[in-house]
């Protein structure tokens, strides 16, 4: 495959996922170069499944439609990781680097797209309350009963396991759950204390001993992690809590009360509770700290590792997406240093987004 028609595709694929459809959406979540939201709807008849040419505007949805709630994305398809099937209700979506799952409303989880690390690939007959996706996995807390037994509220992951980020603690029930590229972490939920699990090279699993999230008496209503830092959500004041790699200002998020965070890459942003609106910090290398300055209110927020999507709380809830202007170059950069290692050419696109996370080239984006 010729590495410039690879990035070329990448690159047009790259400002599509930041090109939502006009649609109502309810829930939101931001992956490599695609983008998921759930929304009710009731026109089927544009599903975006043709792998090379996804369509920038999948689904048209009502504001008003009463019809089931389903998964819409946009942006990249070469990974078929586009929800394929509308015909049942959904409770929402998730989307990882190259794959996406989707929760049915009886607990059980549909995935799509990039399985080589497993991560697209349940438990036979797990069911879940919630789903949250990193690059290369995917983790759920569970409902009680459900294969092997599982007891309500535990998390299990599936998926790529390398820093040790699909192996959550045993026994311990969580109201929430958040997967990076290398660690995950939880809520739990009896109290709201966090546990964190996976890659700790820059502190991002443990938080120091004088950090608020270290105290088992210090609750969070949610948890957010990027790469190498971790972010939580006070419940009492909603102030952020961050820790792990200072660099670039990961760890310096705005003051005041928020009702809602996400983090990617080495960005984390949050809604305010004043407002609805937007700020953001850490890297600003892809335009991802910028979010829109409209005066809006929003009810749902999403980050990736290179771009970063919210919907608008008030009808017609349509969404706005910022950032990804410069990954493609980011990524072409570490491709070249794969081909540099190995001596030869990546043989499929595959091949290039794997360059894009584990490139020897290190820049935080």
């Amino acid at each position: 495959c010729d590495m410039l028609a690879l990035l070329a595709l990448a690159a047009r694929k790259q400002k599509e996922a930041t090109i939502p459809p006009r649609s109502a959406l309810l829930t939101l979540s931001v992956g490599g170069l695609h983008t998921c939201g759930l929304s009710r709807q009731l026109d089927h008849s544009a599903e975006g499944t043709n792998k090379s040419a996804a369509k920038t505007d999948p689904v048209r949805v009502a504001a008003d439609a009463s019809g089931p709630s389903v998964p819409v994305c946009w942006g990249l398809n070469e990974q078929s990781q586009f929800v394929g099937s509308y015909t049942t209700n959904y409770t929402s979506v998730v989307a990882g680097d190259a794959h996406t799952c989707a929760l049915l409303e009886n607990g059980t989880t549909r995935c799509f797209g990039a399985n080589a690390d497993g991560q697209a690939a349940p438990p036979a007959g797990a069911t879940y309350a919630s789903l949250a996706a990193g690059a290369f996995t995917t983790c759920g807390v569970r409902r009680g009963g459900g294969g092997g037994g599982a007891l309500e509220g535990t998390v299990s992951c599936f998926g790529n396991n390398a820093d040790g980020q699909a192996e959550p603690p045993e026994g311990v029930a969580y109201a929430q759950v958040a997967v990076g590229a290398t660690h995950s972490c939880g809520v739990r939920a009896d109290g709201g204390s966090l546990d964190c699990w996976g890659g700790n090279a820059w502190g991002q699993t443990t938080p120091p001993a004088d950090h608020p999230a270290s105290k088992r008496s210090t609750s969070y209503r949610q948890v957010a992690v990027g790469d190498q830092f971790t972010c939580a959500l006070r419940t009492s004041d909603g102030e952020i809590d961050c820790f792990g790699d200072g660099g670039g200002g990961k760890l310096a998020p705005p003051p005041g009360e928020h009702i809602a965070i996400a983090a990617g890459g080495a960005t984390g942003c949050a809604i305010r509770a004043a407002g609805g609106g937007i700020r953001c910090w850490g890297s600003n290398r892809l335009g991802k700290a910028y979010p829109p300055e409209n005066g809006l209110s929003y009810g749902a927020l999403s980050v990736g590792p290179y771009h970063a999507c919210a919907t608008r709380a008030t009808p017609p809830r349509h969404t706005d997406c910022w950032g990804g202007g410069e990954g493609v170059k980011v990524a072409a950069a570490r491709y070249r240093d794969r081909i540099a290692e190995t001596g030869g050419a990546a043989a499929s696109f595959e091949d290039v987004r794997q360059a894009i996370r584990s490139g020897t080239a290190h820049e935080e984006i």
